[in-house]
């Protein structure tokens, strides 16, 4: 299974978390998180962990001054 290339890395953007981090969240290998972002399969299982971890850990809100940035 996939994500498209460089999906994962705008979600985790979204969060305020690095990979390295989000790979522990999730846990998984950080080399999974670096080819799940590359757009490179990954094990369904990885894939499963992934999403569930992207579920939970919440969106960043910026303030409104910051957003039209």
């Amino acid at each position: 299974m996939n994500f498209p290339e460089g999906a994962l890395q705008r979600e985790l953007d979204k969060r305020g978390l690095s990979q390295k981090d989000f790979a522990k969240v999730a846990s998984v290998s950080k080399d999974t998180i670096y080819r799940a972002n590359k757009g490179i399969g990954i094990k369904k299982m990885c894939y499963g962990k992934i999403v569930v971890a992207l579920s939970v850990v919440p969106v960043l809100e910026l303030p409104a001054s910051m957003a039209a940035l």
